[in-house]
């Protein structure tokens, strides 16, 4: 049985960028994480964005930072490793780097 759903992609692309905004709003915004010894996650990955000449250039490496990370393989071959690596890279995508980028050198 196939069943088919309208898409709205404007709507999906909001989505995703909202949650990678929610994610770099987060709680504390700790930029020495103590633990580690150096910058926080949420530092790193910031870090770079506000150092950027450009926004472009800020907005592309804000979305390197987030598909390397997020694309990582954990060390384990799972037989959905690929398609898990394939689906997360069309969802960042999807987002608005640009606008986030912006948000954060604001």
């Amino acid at each position: 049985m196939s069943i088919h759903k309208t898409i709205d992609a404007f709507a999906l692309a909001e989505t995703m960028t909202e949650r990678v905004r929610v994610w770099l709003d987060e709680g504390d915004f700790c930029w020495i994480d103590s633990s580690k010894g150096g910058l926080s996650a949420r530092a790193e990955a910031c870090q770079a964005v506000v150092h950027a000449a450009e926004l472009s250039e800020a907005a592309e490496v804000l979305h390197s930072w987030f598909n390397e990370h997020l694309t990582r393989s954990p060390g384990v071959r799972e037989p959905l490793a690929p398609l898990a690596t394939d689906l997360l890279g069309a969802a960042l995508n999807l987002v608005d780097w640009e606008a986030l980028a912006d948000e954060i050198r604001d």
